[in-house]
């Protein structure tokens, strides 16, 4: 390749030197050689090279890094399942889902800058989004000036500790002990306007023991289902259907009018089957 590239090249030149003493061209001095250190240099390549080229100046690539390639993909593989997993499985489970706005970026300097990067948060954000606009539940995402950690859940007290190896601290206001975690995820739900008050409805899933005939769960012999009650045997319903119907019940009969001839005490005695009333006084009739 070299060789036939220093021929082209001479061709070259020498039919230009010698046009411009024929008169064809305007004149150009005698061809210059180029060193032999310039010559090395010196080398092109057409653009439907077939095979590579690796600089001297360069090093190659290594075998052990092309091999170390493989266990990174499979990291990366692992992550973005488990991202897809777990938003999913939180995106059906929940009416809507809150979150903080954090700067990705600029923890991606810090120190725990491995640890961020290995998390993925904005990918699994990104998730989040989709997956809630896709199954139709509100996703709300938080600014990032918004206290989350240090304000106390109890009291909205900003009291609480900064340095992230803190993990549970205790309010000075109110002496409630909370946890980081669980404290700023109860903010970020009540900065979201999502947060449920302790007296409301129940809100996640309640275990239903398995109904009747249906496969793949057990039913609990000890819980009871209160509902419509099972449906009689077509023996009984007939049975009950063809019975005589019970005999009414019997008109109350009248009370029996006074003869003109009963006493006074008579009189002022109640009918039969209705006990005295305790103000009513019968009168002495000197028997």
């Amino acid at each position: 390749m070299v060789l036939r590239q220093s021929l082209r090249d001479s061709d070259a030149a020498y039919g230009n030197f010698f046009d411009g003493l024929k008169g064809k061209r305007p004149r150009t001095g005698p061809p210059r050689y180029k060193s032999r250190k310039a010559a090395r240099q010196s080398i092109r390549f057409t653009a439907n090279a077939s095979w590579r080229y690796h600089s001297g100046r360069e090093a190659a690539p290594a075998e052990d890094r092309r091999r170390a390639r493989a266990p990174v993909a499979r990291a990366a593989d692992a992550r973005r399942e488990f991202h897809h997993r777990l938003s999913t499985k939180l995106i059906r489970e929940n009416q809507a889902v809150a979150v903080e706005d954090l700067a990705v970026k600029g923890l991606a300097r810090t120190r725990p800058a491995k640890s961020v990067h290995d998390a993925g948060w904005s990918a699994f954000v990104s998730m989040f989004e989709y997956e809630a606009a896709r199954y139709g539940r509100t996703f709300v995402r938080i600014g990032r000036f918004e206290p989350t950690s240090p304000v106390c859940s109890v009291r909205g007290v900003k009291d609480g500790p900064e340095p992230l190896d803190v993990r549970e601290w205790t309010c000075e206001v109110c002496g409630a002990v909370l946890d980081r975690d669980v404290n700023a995820a109860v903010n970020v739900a009540r900065a979201a306007g999502l947060a449920v008050p302790a007296c409301g409805a129940q809100v996640g899933p309640v275990p239903v023991p398995a109904q009747r005939g249906e496969a793949g769960t057990r039913r609990d012999p000890q819980a009871r289902v209160v509902g419509i009650p099972l449906l009689q045997s077509r023996e009984e319903v007939n049975a009950t259907a063809t019975a005589s119907p019970p005999a009414p019940p019997a008109p109350p009969t009248a009370p029996a009018a006074t003869s003109a001839s009963a006493s006074p005490a008579d009189a002022c005695r109640p009918p039969a089957g209705h006990p005295p009333s305790p103000r009513q006084h019968l009168p002495n009739t000197g028997r």
